[in-house]
């Protein structure tokens, strides 16, 4: 599995998401790129949904698990995203360190169906 999302801005920077497997397990990283290709920065990471198994570490998708996001917005700003935290991490477009973090309550699944009476 290689990239699995890019972007460009209008400085030509790239950003894109690869999947990392190493000790730390299988995991997103958000990266960004100069316009010749080298790598500028990591600006964040997030599990994969992905499991290993056995001694061979066969790599096997878990379903259902939520996969981080980022978006550029107009400024070419940086809104990285992991659904399962509800957390928010904006990135100006000069600078590799967050600007500006937003952080939601967590609640189940579970605890919304009850609230919606299902």
């Amino acid at each position: 599995m290689g990239p699995t999302i890019g972007r460009v801005d209008s400085r030509g920077y790239i950003y894109r998401t690869e999947l990392v497997v190493d000790d730390n397990g299988p995991r997103f990283v958000a990266k960004k790129f100069g316009p010749d290709g080298s790598v500028s920065a990591e600006l964040s990471s997030s599990p994969a949904p992905l499991s290993l198994k056995g001694a061979g570490k066969v790599i096997k998708a878990v379903t259902l698990l939520p996969a981080s996001y980022f978006q550029l917005d107009q400024a070419d700003n940086v809104v990285y995203g992991y659904p399962e935290t509800y957390d928010l991490v904006l990135f100006r477009a000069s600078d590799a360190d967050p600007f500006k973090k937003i952080t939601g309550a967590t609640t189940s699944s579970r605890s919304l169906r009850k609230k919606r009476g299902g």
